[in-house]
């Protein structure tokens, strides 16, 4: 399995990693860049595979993060990835693109003692300076 090797390549340069994400914006599909969608069962699933070669190959205490993709879904494909694979998962990340921060409570509220990742958020969403720091203030 690829996510596999990739944490064995990482250790075989003495670094153990903390966590793993899947797949990044696993509801995007854009043809301008490369992209893989993924259901939420199939990231359950490739989770459960995960979480089984990583206790068995050394890296048990290496987390596997749902989801990684915006606010504005987080009460529908984290939730459903978590109902699938509970124990697999340590938690779920976000991406600030698209919906607000209030929504990851959605997620919170359906799994409140698994992890909340922000992993990512970039670019300016103005043209005025200064609004785009009132917004990165006011939402992150």
């Amino acid at each position: 399995m690829y996510l596999l090797k990739s944490l064995q390549g990482f250790r075989d340069k003495g670094i153990t990693p903390y966590a793993i994400g899947i797949q990044n914006e696993p509801e995007n599909s854009d043809p301008t860049y490369p992209t893989c969608k993924f259901t939420p069962t199939q990231e359950a699933n490739v989770g459960k595979a995960l979480r089984f070669s990583m206790d068995n190959n050394g890296f048990g205490s290496t987390k596997i993060i749902a989801y990684d993709h915006n606010w504005s879904n987080s009460g529908q494909f984290p939730v459903q990835v978590l109902q699938q694979a509970t124990p697999q998962f340590a938690g779920a990340a976000f991406h600030c693109y698209a919906g607000n921060v209030g929504q990851q409570s959605d997620f919170q509220n359906a799994f409140p003692s698994k992890e909340v990742y922000f992993t990512e958020c970039t670019g300016l969403f103005t043209t005025d300076w200064w609004s785009n720091i009132k917004w990165w203030m006011d939402n992150l």
